[in-house]
């Protein structure tokens, strides 16, 4: 999915000591992944490892530049393809800004996530719901560390969902 390297590239990035990688672009495809979009609520995640492919100038530890080739969403905004810096402001406070710092797309909090994959690449989890949107960022982690789960709003109940979940509440004395 990602874009970068061969193995031995990725060999080479899995040994580069954490602080080298504070300039680091991601690069995703996900136009396969949306062929298998369906109609279906279901949710669908993804994992794809970060690649190295430049240096960006300037950044603190606390920084990384991810490069997307499509569309993502992020709590609180829709980014087009194109890169953003992510800080981490605190523990679990990320924001999103554009590459000049002349924006901030979001700020958002985050949860302790433990993820799957090699703990020694930096990567980050993607889930497709079956809307149409584009994918979501649900966790990223790096290298070495606890992950940061992103946290999205839960989707509005239409009036017939809530009408139906207060009917069986009454009906079943939970009210």
């Amino acid at each position: 999915m990602a874009k970068g390297g061969s193995a031995d590239n990725g060999d080479r990035l899995a040994a580069t000591p954490a602080m080298k990688l504070t300039g680091v672009v991601l690069i995703i495809t996900v136009a396969v992944v949306g062929l298998s979009r369906g109609a279906t609520a279901q949710t669908e995640t993804f994992l794809v490892y970060v690649s190295q492919t430049l240096k960006h100038p300037g950044l603190s530890p606390g920084e990384h530049v991810l490069s997307f080739s499509t569309p993502i969403e992020i709590p609180g905004a829709r980014l087009p393809a194109g890169p953003y810096i992510f800080r981490l402001l605190g523990e679990r406070l990320v924001q999103v800004q554009s590459v000049t710092r002349s924006k901030v797309y979001a700020t958002f909090f985050t949860i302790p996530s433990y993820g799957n994959g090699d703990e020694s690449r930096e990567r980050i989890k993607f889930a497709l719901t079956g809307e149409d949107g584009p994918p979501r960022i649900v966790a990223w982690y790096l290298p070495w560390s606890t992950g940061h789960e992103f946290l999205y709003p839960k989707p509005k109940r239409t009036p017939v969902e809530r009408e139906r979940e207060t009917e069986e509440e009454f009906e079943t004395g939970r009210r």
